[in-house]
């Protein structure tokens, strides 16, 4: 099944119109949204897919980025021909810490990198 970006539905677009913030759109629950849909805004509940980019490190014991595996071409740009570079990283992580941070009483994580969705599954359990 596939979703609605934030702002594709003609009842949030509306709502949006009128000055409404979008998580306050009742019908913006049917929606995904971004970090710029949820950026200083604190929600009960967020889901967050980490997409193929955001990865596991083996060899840092950490959560990594690989941007050349990012969609968000909008938004990075690629420097001698690859996406992979310091400045993108950056951006990335800093809008993976903005999605994680949104949930007041829980988060929800899907992982798309395997040693990722891995790793997550492990430190739940030790929860």
């Amino acid at each position: 099944e596939t979703l609605p970006w934030n702002l594709e539905l003609p009842e949030v677009q509306a709502a949006q119109d009128k000055q409404i913030p979008w998580q306050e759109i009742d019908m913006s629950i049917g929606e995904i949204g971004s970090d710029f849909t949820v950026q200083g805004i604190d929600l009960n509940y967020v889901g967050v897919i980490l997409g193929s980019s955001i990865i596991w490190n083996e060899e840092t014991n950490s959560l990594d980025i690989d941007a050349d595996k990012s969609c968000d071409h909008q938004k990075i740009r690629k420097i001698n021909g690859s996406y992979d570079n310091e400045e993108n990283r950056k951006y990335l992580k800093n809008v993976v810490n903005v999605l994680l941070t949104r949930g007041v009483h829980g988060l929800y994580i899907y992982a798309v990198d395997e040693e990722l969705r891995r790793k997550l599954r492990d430190l739940n359990k030790k929860l």
